[in-house]
């Protein structure tokens, strides 16, 4: 998890360390909250279209 913390400050344009690093949060055991704030940051952060997509479906299936 600190290693894709520090991934997202040195390039925060990156959304699929955003992505990875929520996906992690859930499969530790982490907060669903927490987890939806980092999508929704890497959705603002990057312009690539399929991570976007991906962002976008991770957020959706938190919210079926």
């Amino acid at each position: 998890i600190d290693l894709y913390r520090q991934a997202i400050k040195a390039e925060p344009d990156r959304g699929t360390a955003y992505l990875n690093l929520g996906n992690l949060i859930l499969e530790s055991g982490g907060s669903t909250s927490e987890a939806k704030r980092i999508w929704q940051r890497g959705l603002k952060a990057t312009t690539n279209p399929e991570t976007i997509t991906q962002l976008q479906q991770a957020l959706d299936s938190l919210n079926p």
